[in-house]
This record gives C-alpha cells, structure tokens and sequence, in this order.
C-alpha cells in the first residue's frame, strides 16, 4: 500500500511579532487511502489602530514683497494681406506686479495612524479529512491550513478530478486558554473529463417561441446545469433582463447526436416569449458544484460554458 507524503509547516502571514499564524498540512492523495487526520495551531490575533505623534520639519511660504515681471512683444514687419506694403510694427514691454516669496522651514509636531497586532488567544484544529470513492488514478495535493481560527481546504494536482467538498461539519470548545475546533470533512472525486467535453455550448438558434444549441455528450450523472438569461435590448444598446433562471431539467429536451446532445427549449414551458424588438439571449452551462464547493477550481480554465446572440424580430 502506497502512504502518505505529510507535511507540517508554520505559515506567518504578517510580519508583525503577534502577526495572526497558524500551520499548513499537505497531504498526497493517490488513490489507496481514503482518511487523514492532522492536528494544527495556531494564533488569533485582532489589529487595532492608534494616533501617534511626532516630530518633524515642516515648510511654509513667507510673503516678502512685491516684484515685477515683464514680457515684450511686436517687432518684425507686417504686411497687408494681398498687397506688398509692409510696415514695421513697434515692440512694447509689459511689465506688472507679482507677490514674491521664500520658503521658511521650522519645527513642528505631526500625527499619523497606526496599526498593529494584538494577541488574543492560541488556537487548535483537529481535523480529519475523508475521501470518498476509490480513485486509481488520483494524484492530488490536498492542503489544511488554519489561520487564527479560520480554517481552508484546497486542492491542486493531476486535473483528472473536479475535488468537491461535501461535508465539513466543526465542533468548537474551549479548553483552558485555547479556543478548539474539531473538524469531520468529506471529499468527493468527479472525474474532469467528460464534464469539461459536455461544457462546451455551440450552434445556437434562436426563434420567437425556441431556443436549440448544442453541447458535447451529456448524462444526468455529470451535474452540469443551463442558465438562461433574456434581456430587451434598447435602441442605445443597453439591455433590460427579463428572464434569468437555471433551467429545470424537465424543459431541456435532449436528443443524442453523434458528435453529442442536442436540446430544445420552448419558452412557452418557462412562460416567456419573444415579440416584436431586438433580445439579447444567453445560454450558460456550468458544473453544479455542491453548496461547499470545488477545492480545486484553480486546475481548470473554466467549468462553465457561455454563448449570447443577439435576436430580431420585426
């Protein structure tokens, strides 16, 4: 049986000496092991913010008379237009008055604001983490980390699973000085593949009382949802939604192709319907993580899909 490759380190994230810290546990997860347990520390710090003065230089402008500024103006030739007369045209100087100053630098007491860390009190999780199913295939960095009291789960590895988190169940208690929390969280591995080949909306029609599009080959078992949006367009451009729901799976109507699925919907069955105007229309397919959500969402581009059109009726 293959193990575990654990790691345990303390992870500061501010530079401040009470700065709030906690540790970070990696766990690899490669398919022959389901459970992990790991207990990690850390601080619960506050900021908090004060005015403190101090001495400084400042400057200011002392007035220290009037002086006088001038600029001339003229000299040269001008000639009449269309004619070769041309005459000499006098120079001038205008002078007027402006305020002068100087800089004067003197000692002063300034106030500026700020901040620093305040400890509270340390902190504990124990945690344990359950992968649910057997994956061959898996090869997944699973990382805990507490921060204060804050506790994260996120994942990065092969990209051949969409991780979700669909328990996380905490328990708080404190004992003596140190606040504990005891954790219970399941994992579940959806294989990527062919989510990612289903996510993929293309050949959209429109038409008054219709929408048809198609999408790579889809199975109820994949959990990916439609999300339709419909929006009046003004002469200007600009959009008013009127309709923007994910589509019940009754009214999706689905044929089988050979390069995938094919589906049809009557707006009739969503009691909308297109008349006279210009529309925006909007298909949104998108992987219906659990409530919890996907740990790993960072090892795929997108798991979403998303085609607009812009219909007319006359």
């Amino acid at each position: 049986m293959k193990a575990f490759l654990i790691t345990t380190f303390l992870c500061l994230t501010l530079s401040s000496a009470f700065a709030s810290s906690g540790e970070t546990s990696h766990f690899l997860f490669d398919g022959t092991r389901s459970d992990h347990q790991v207990t990690l520390s850390g601080e619960k710090t506050h900021t908090e913010y004060e005015t403190e003065y101090y001495e400084t230089t400042c400057s200011r402008e002392v007035y220290t008379g009037e002086g006088t500024v001038c600029r001339r103006s003229g000299g040269g030739t001008r000639c009449r237009q269309g004619t070769n007369i041309c005459e000499p045209v006098p120079e001038r100087e205008e002078c007027h008055s402006i305020p002068t100053y100087r800089t004067e630098y003197y000692s002063c007491t300034q106030s500026r604001t700020v901040s620093h860390e305040v400890y509270d009190y340390p902190t504990e999780a124990v945690v344990s983490v359950k992968v649910l199913g057997s994956q061959a295939s898996a090869n997944e960095d699973i990382s805990i980390r507490l921060h204060g009291e804050e506790l994260s789960v996120t994942a990065k590895g092969s990209k051949n699973f969409i991780i979700e988190m669909v328990k996380r169940d905490v328990t708080k208690s404190v004992e003596g000085n140190v606040r504990r929390s005891v954790y219970d969280i399941e994992l579940s591995l959806t294989p990527a593949a062919p989510v990612l080949a289903a996510l993929n909306i293309k050949n959209m029609l429109v038409k008054s009382n219709a929408i048809d599009f198609d999408m790579g080959p889809m199975n109820p078992s994949l959990k990916i949802a439609t999300k339709l949006r419909l929006a009046k367009r003004g002469l200007l451009g600009g959009e008013d939604t009127f309709y923007n729901e994910v589509l019940p799976a009754a009214v999706l109507k689905q044929t089988d192709t050979a390069s995938g699925s094919h589906f049809r919907v009557e707006l009739k069955d969503v009691n909308q319907k297109l008349d006279h105007g210009k529309f925006g229309v909007e298909l949104t397919a998108f992987y219906q993580a659990s409530a919890l959500g996907v740990i790993n969402e960072g090892d795929f581009k997108s798991l979403e899909s998303n085609f607009k059109v812009i219909y007319k009726i006359r």
